[in-house]
């Protein structure tokens, strides 16, 4: 909630603020508006880089006495000698090379503002005109925290302002305001060209009144969302602590020692079992060799018994050619 002014002033008097080592220094001027008034007296104070190389020429003009400027920034009440005049803060100042007297009927810029602020009564009609008028809060923060109230006259009577009297609420509805801006009896008076506003209520109202028809009419809609909302902060839970984890240099380290003792035991596993296949190759061949040995131990051990069987036999037919000799010589005997 602030308020914002642009004009064109004369600098009348100019001060510098200049600190030893600082990067950011203050330039100081009383100057008087509109163009054409000296009794209309503004404060504006504009902060700029101390190093010129590094201002900008273009929205930052220095200022010096006698010349005008078109200056705007946040406006709040500064008090002087029991008297309130506008101030300036944070100002944009471009210089204008201006003279008034080849001008004597031109526009003489007024204070020009823009502000937001909440309603702090109804609107009250003033008599025997076609105005109304409405009081505003405005709170700031400038070094401390400052909170002031404008007045705002507008026309009743106008179809753009006609329906005001009846729409906005004191404290529900915040006010948008275009206009220009006096100092009126130490007051901020500020006649509007143009109005809009939020109805907070309204807005909470609508709010909780969706909210319950979702919840009565739609529950089964009401249910999906709300588990998708759920599943989708989970994820979203999830992915974090994935992200951390991956991050977290703790983890990185166990990580890498985790791979590491992985890569030992897969090489380990590996060793043992090429340890377990030549095993195995090893005792195949031996087996292999055992059954090469066996088999001819057995071919040997047939040829013995084929080389016995033989000699039997040779031994046998001796004998039956004995015994036929024999016989044959009993057979010459007995003739």
């Amino acid at each position: 909630m602030l308020c914002y002014a642009d004009t064109i002033i004369k600098a009348k008097v100019v001060r510098r603020s200049e600190k030893e080592n600082a990067k950011v220094n203050s330039v100081w001027t009383i100057g008087t508006y509109p163009v054409g008034r000296e009794d209309n007296e503004i404060e504006v104070t504009l902060f700029v880089l101390t190093n010129p190389d590094d201002r900008d020429p273009e929205s930052q003009a220095i200022f010096k006495r006698d010349e005008y400027y078109s200056i705007g920034g946040k406006i709040v009440p500064g008090i002087y000698n029991r008297k309130t005049r506008p101030k300036v803060l944070n100002t944009l100042s471009y210089y204008i090379n201006l003279k008034t007297t080849s001008l004597p009927e031109s526009n003489k810029c007024p204070l020009k503002t823009s502000l937001v602020g909440v309603l702090q009564e109804m609107s009250i009609e003033i008599e025997d005109t076609e105005n109304s008028i409405i009081q505003m809060l405005i709170s700031d923060y400038v070094g401390q925290s400052l909170d002031y109230t404008v007045k705002v006259v507008f026309p009743h009577m106008n179809p753009r302002f006609k329906h005001l009297k009846s729409t906005i609420r004191p404290q529900e509805s915040i006010i948008f305001i275009i206009g220009q801006i006096e100092i009126i009896d130490n007051e901020f008076c500020i006649y509007a060209n143009d109005i809009n506003y939020i109805d907070t209520n309204f807005l909470t109202k609508k709010k909780e009144a969706t909210s319950t028809e979702l919840s009565s009419t739609n529950s089964t809609r009401s249910k999906l969302i709300h588990i998708h909302t759920t599943s989708l902060k989970c994820k979203r839970s999830q992915e974090t602590f994935e992200s951390e984890k991956n991050t977290d240099p703790v983890n990185i380290i166990d990580d890498n020692d985790n791979n590491e003792d992985q890569e030992t035991k897969n090489q380990q596993e590996t060793n043992d079992q090429e340890t377990d296949d030549q095993q195995e190759t090893d005792e195949q061949n031996t087996d292999d060799q055992q059954d090469t040995e066996n088999s001819t131990q057995t071919n040997k051990e047939v040829n013995n018994n084929n080389n016995s069987k033989k000699k039997t036999s040779k031994h046998n037919n001796r004998n039956t050619c004995s015994i036929k000799k024999a016989n044959r010589s009993s057979d010459y005997e007995y003739y």
